[in-house]
């Protein structure tokens, strides 16, 4: 109904202005809490080599649906990729 389409507004605006990210294609966050799980990712396979879906769901201390779409996401963007049951860097990162 209306409401809906208001909020689906409202999140194209927040994205066009950078301010929120669509993960998948029902879920947005916004840019700064995806710019620090990409962070905190990065880091714990800098020091791991790798990271599973329940390590990152624990480190970003979220439930298992969101932390697997952010996952899906980094490797859509290209920073990692699947391994089995791990995600490992694309390319390094300084």
């Amino acid at each position: 109904g209306g409401e809906r389409r208001d909020i689906s507004v409202v999140l194209d605006v927040l994205v066009r202005r950078g301010e929120a990210e669509r993960v998948k294609e029902d879920l947005y966050f916004a840019t700064a809490a995806v710019d620090a799980a990409r962070e905190r990712l990065v880091d714990y396979i800098g020091e791991h080599d790798s990271i599973s879906l329940a390590a990152f769901r624990d480190l970003l201390d979220c439930g298992r649906r969101n932390a697997q779409a952010l996952l899906e996401h980094f490797d859509g963007e290209g920073l990692t990729r699947r391994d089995g049951e791990q995600r490992v860097l694309r390319r390094r990162h300084a």
